[in-house]
């Protein structure tokens, strides 16, 4: 099986002697040598590996990074979030790239742009459906970058009672080539126990 080539930060070695191995992949622990050595790729799929290594990059603060891509990537899921809140759905789908993966939870992989918008337009189809997220952390480096944090849902259950939920997101994101943010992989799960 051939690989695709590594991302750079996956190329570089650390300069420090300062490590630790946890599962196979090392990383340095020195600020100067954030870096990733990856000694097996069979159980990490290659998308989160990438965000993994992206991650590990350019740190975990808002101030990582790219500060001005960094801010846009910010105001930009604060956007998103608020057209959700307005079940929105053109809006909210207008934030995927064409190849965008979304992983909703407890539900299969949604591949493309298309799918992520229907997957959308059923969520919010629910009028009591009240969703917000705000990202808690966010980077960028060069046309890649992310937003994690949390985000709060509430709706009333089959029962007809209120359910409320909070819980994680994670998006990463890429530049497309007219230099818009899209995203290209967005998950969340919840917080409660099933």
């Amino acid at each position: 099986m051939n690989a695709a080539p590594f991302p750079k930060v996956l190329q570089s070695r650390p300069t420090s002697s300062n490590r630790s191995e946890v599962h196979g992949v090392k990383q340095s622990s020195s600020k100067e040598t954030r870096c990733l050595i990856v000694h097996s790729l069979c159980v990490v799929p290659r998308p989160w590996l990438y965000c993994c290594s992206l991650i590990a990059a350019v740190g975990s603060s808002l101030e990582a990074g790219d500060d001005k891509a960094t801010k846009e990537l910010v105001a930009l899921d604060e956007a998103w979030s608020k057209a959700a809140g307005e079940r929105n759905v053109e809006a909210v789908a207008s934030y995927y790239a064409e190849d965008a993966r979304v992983y909703p939870p407890n539900e299969p992989i949604v591949m493309g742009h298309a799918a992520a918008k229907d997957t959308w337009a059923k969520m919010l189809a629910d009028p009591s459906m009240k969703l917000s997220w705000k990202a808690t952390t966010a980077a960028a480096e060069g046309d890649m970058g992310y937003t994690a944090g949390t985000y709060q849902m509430s709706f009333n259950g089959p029962d007809g009672k209120p359910v409320s939920d909070t819980g994680k997101t994670l998006c990463v994101w890429r530049k497309d080539k007219d230099g818009k943010w899209k995203a290209i992989h967005d998950m969340w799960n919840s917080d409660l126990k099933p």
